[in-house]
């Protein structure tokens, strides 16, 4: 199971990272590749090819699903079963949500933790092509998507190697919180280092590519944890799906805000004249900063809250699937 959820959080991980990448290697072809490009329309909308691959990629998604992918209503038809008497019905999935303790802080840690990562995709092409006056690296796009590159490769370390050798001896939730401290916080505070030292110099990349290790490795360890969290922690089979939706709809809540407001305090840092923490390193800051909120989730939880349905059915841990939110003392 720890090896699917590592799977599941590679291949959504390395799709961003190739996402990026080859946006940034077809951005601007007239500029990069102007025997090809020069006098088209791609020197004119200098962004419309990197938009067209990813309809491509989108259009070759949906022929995949509607080709290979089983139509769920048959399979729910197929495995109906008749409700037993006396056996009340399944919840739904909100208000098992928000029964159960441990649903909202998990969830609450879900929605932290892609509120940022996304808010660092944002941020890391805008903070590399900026100039070095303003903190940046002053590089193009084909450098920017080569370190993302690199990145993919950083994902499936830390996913493949790293966790299955942090996790021994130490339990999910305990990694999970050293992850954050260890990794994360440094993953993304430490970027202004990179230009302060090393701006225009063949020693950037040196500088660069442990921080970016930490920035791509850490929330892989993190998000594959929390995804097992999040899909554990509906003990009632019968909800199990429905749970998971309610986390996606969360994760996808932070996306949404979170480009436009990193991007925007980007902005206004680089055009801030205050001194540090505010001017142009103010957005690394906030992103280091605000790691510790879900630390104090995760520390709000315990090894049985996370565990697994299979111990809680062994009656190796309890569940008080009612326990109102603030009512609930740990064990």
């Amino acid at each position: 199971e720890a090896l699917g959820y590592s799977l599941v959080a590679i291949c959504w991980g390395v799709g961003n990272v190739i996402g990026g990448t080859a946006g940034g290697f077809l951005a601007r072809p007239a500029v990069n590749l102007p025997s090809l490009f020069q006098g088209t329309v791609f020197a004119t909308y200098p962004y419309l090819l990197p938009c067209v691959a990813s309809s491509m990629f989108a259009f070759v998604g949906l022929v995949f699903t509607l080709v290979f992918l089983p139509d769920l209503r048959d399979v729910a038809r197929l495995g109906a079963v008749v409700q037993p008497p006396g056996v009340a019905p399944a919840p739904s999935p909100y208000a098992y949500v928000a029964s159960a303790r441990r649903c909202w802080f998990i969830l609450g840690i879900f929605f932290c933790i892609s509120f940022l990562d996304y808010g660092l995709f944002e941020v890391y092409p805008l903070w590399a092509i900026s100039t070095i006056d303003v903190g940046g690296l002053n590089w193009g796009t084909a450098q920017v998507g080569l370190t993302q590159m690199c990145g993919g490769g950083f994902l499936l370390v830390g996913n493949l190697v790293l966790m299955p050798r942090l996790l021994k001896g130490r339990s999910p939730l305990a990694l999970h919180r050293v992850g954050m401290v260890a990794m994360c916080v440094p993953g993304f505070c430490l970027f202004p280092l990179v230009s302060w030292c090393c701006a225009g110099t063949l020693w950037v990349y040196a500088a660069l590519l442990p921080i970016l290790f930490l920035r791509i490795a850490g929330p892989g360890v993190i998000f594959t944890l929390t995804f097992k969290f999040i899909n554990d922690m509906a003990r009632d089979p019968r909800v199990r799906g429905g749970v998971t939706g309610v986390g996606q709809q969360v994760g996808c809540l932070a996306r949404i805000f979170s480009p436009t407001l990193s991007a925007k305090l980007f902005a206004w840092g680089t055009a801030s004249t205050l001194p540090f923490p505010l001017d142009h390193r103010v957005v690394f800051v906030a992103f280091g900063a605000l790691w510790g909120l879900p630390l104090l989730l995760n520390l709000q939880l315990t090894d049985a809250e996370v565990a697994r349905r299979e111990e809680v059915a062994a009656g190796h841990t309890t569940d008080d699937e009612q326990q109102p939110l603030l009512s609930q003392k740990k064990p």
